[in-house]
């Protein structure tokens, strides 16, 4: 009788741990905006390797930019994440490794850029004329 009981208690969880490779093979995709003042840029860069990204928002004169508006795309067209970055750096996780495209737009003026993320953290710039 205790062995029936063991099957019908671990059934569920034998399922369960099947499932956790699945969902372990990813994370959640999410995104942290900041650096506004030196502090703040010196705590998003130490966080970077912790994430799949590091986005930075300038002019190209090196003036940092705060409310870009974003969309990151997966490889399949999927949305991944979107909204608007209140800082000049932006952290981003995806779900999985792969290809995704980053549009980023800033006084109505858009750039896409595809990047790779996985194994390492991205680094990307977008650069806009001056207004």
């Amino acid at each position: 009788m205790n062995a029936r009981w063991f099957s019908l208690a671990m059934g569920p969880a034998l399922l369960l741990a099947a499932a956790v490779p699945a969902l372990a093979a990813g994370h959640e995709a999410g995104f942290r905006c900041g650096g506004i003042g030196e502090s703040e840029q010196a705590s998003i860069k130490q966080e970077a390797p912790r994430h799949d990204a590091l986005l930075t928002f300038a002019t190209r004169g090196g003036a940092y930019l705060a409310g870009v508006d974003f969309t990151v795309t997966s490889s399949d067209g999927n949305v991944v994440l979107q909204g608007t970055c209140d800082g000049p750096l932006m952290l981003l996780d995806v779900p999985r490794a792969g290809s995704y495209r980053v549009q980023a737009s800033y006084n109505g003026h858009a750039q896409t850029k595809t990047v790779r993320m996985g194994e390492h953290t991205a680094r990307m710039s977008f650069l806009w004329d001056a207004s």
